[in-house]
C-alpha cells in the first residue's frame, strides 16, 4: 500500500497522497522515476489509493481486502497496465486500452492505467495517448512512468502532473562506466562483463569526442564521420550502446543548465560543462528527443551509415530554427 513509501519517498507521497485527499487530484501523472527500482510497486499502490472508495493508504482499515487481491493477481477490470511489447510500446496496444475504457466500468467508478516505460513509447503510440489526455474522460486516471521526464514528448507532460522520485538506492560513489553498465543491462553478469571490458571505456570516450567535435564545428562533422564514428561504431550492437550513452551524456549535460546534480558522467564533469556552455536549455531538451526518435527507428532496418549524418542534420535544426 502507498503508506510504505512514507519514509522512502516522503515528497511524492505527500504529494500524491495529499492531492486525492484534498480533491485536488489530476487526471494524468507523469513518475519521473530517475532510476529508482521500485517504479511499479509505488506505481501499483498509488493505483490501489486512487481505486480505493475510502482511499485508504494502507490495509489495516479494510482487512483482507478483495479488491487489492483481484488487482495483486492482475484480475481487476479497472486497471490497465501497459508495458513495452519488444523494445517499444506501440500504437495498437493504446488503442486496445481506449478500446477497453470506452464501455462502462464494472468494479469501480474510476478507472486507472499505468503506462511503463513510457519512453519507449513509438511516434504513433505517443500521438495516440496525446489525444486520448487532451480529451480526458472523467473518472480516468493515467500513470506514466519514465526515469527521465525530458524523454517524453512536450505536449504530453505539459498534461500531466510531474512527480519526481528519489532514487534512494543509487550508488553515488560508482564510477561512470559502472553507472553506464547498470543502464545499458538488466543483469549483474552482462554488467559486470562491460565493466571489465578495456573497449567499454574507449567508446565512451570516442562518443564524448564525437559529441565535442560536432557541438565546435557542427555540419563539418559530415565530413569527418568516417574518423569520429564509423571507425569505431560499425555494428548494430556498438551502435545502439553509443546512441544509449550519447543519450546519457546529454541528459546530465541537461542537469547542468537545470543546475542539478551530474546523474552519471561524473568522470567527465569538463566535457558536460563544455558542451552546457555551448547550449540553452531548449537546444538540449530537442537533441534528448531526437536522439530518442532515432533509437526508436533503429528497431527497423534503417541504413546505419546514414543514421549518423541524419542525426547531424537534426541537430543542426537547433541552430537554425
Amino acid at each position: 500500500m502507498l503508506d510504505e513509501y512514507q519514509k522512502e519517498q516522503q515528497v511524492a507521497y505527500r504529494f500524491l497522497k495529499n492531492a486525492f485527499l484534498s480533491g485536488k487530484n489530476s487526471h494524468a501523472y507523469l513518475l519521473e522515476t530517475r532510476g529508482y527500482s521500485k517504479q511499479m510497486d509505488l506505481a501499483i499502490s498509488f493505483a490501489k489509493f486512487i481505486l480505493c472508495p475510502f482511499h485508504y493508504t494502507n490495509s489495516e482499515k479494510c482487512g483482507n481486502c478483495m479488491q487489492c487481491q483481484s488487482i495483486d493477481d492482475h484480475n481487476f477490470t479497472e486497471l490497465k497496465v501497459i508495458s513495452p511489447d519488444g523494445n517499444q510500446i506501440k500504437k495498437e496496444q493504446l488503442a486496445d486500452l481506449q478500446k477497453d475504457f470506452s464501455t462502462k466500468a464494472v468494479n469501480s467508478n474510476t478507472r486507472v492505467y499505468i503506462i511503463n516505460h513510457a519512453e519507449s513509447m513509438n511516434e504513433y503510440a505517443a500521438n495516440s495517448l496525446l489525444k486520448f489526455l487532451e480529451e480526458p474522460a472523467p473518472n480516468i486516471v493515467a500513470i506514466l512512468l519514465a526515469d527521465n521526464q525530458y524523454q517524453i514528448l512536450d505536449t504530453i507532460v505539459s498534461r500531466c502532473q510531474v512527480v519526481s522520485l528519489i532514487n534512494s538506492h543509487s550508488k553515488d560513489n560508482q564510477d561512470t562506466i559502472s553507472k553506464i553498465a547498470s543502464l545499458l543491462f538488466d543483469n549483474e553478469e552482462s554488467c559486470k562483463a562491460y565493466i571489465g571490458a578495456p573497449e567499454s571505456k574507449e567508446n565512451i570516450e570516442h562518443v564524448i569526442a564525437f559529441i565535442k567535435y560536432y557541438e565546435i564545428h557542427h555540419l563539418d562533422t559530415l565530413l569527418h564521420t568516417t574518423n569520429l564514428w564509423h571507425d569505431y561504431f560499425n555494428d548494430n550492437e556498438t551502435i545502439k550502446k553509443a546512441m544509449e550513452i550519447m543519450l546519457i551524456f546529454y541528459k546530465d549535460v541537461l542537469n547542468v543548465l537545470l543546475n542539478k546534480n551530474i546523474e552519471v558522467m561524473n568522470d567527465y564533469q569538463n566535457d558536460i560543462m563544455d558542451v552546457a556552455g555551448l547550449n540553452k536549455i531548449d537546444n538540449i531538451t530537442r537533441k534528448i528527443g531526437i536522439l530518442i526518435s532515432i533509437q526508436n527507428k533503429m528497431q527497423y532496418n534503417i541504413n546505419k551509415n546514414l543514421m549518423i549524418d541524419n542525426l547531424i542534420f537534426e541537430f543542426e535544426g537547433d541552430i537554425n530554427e
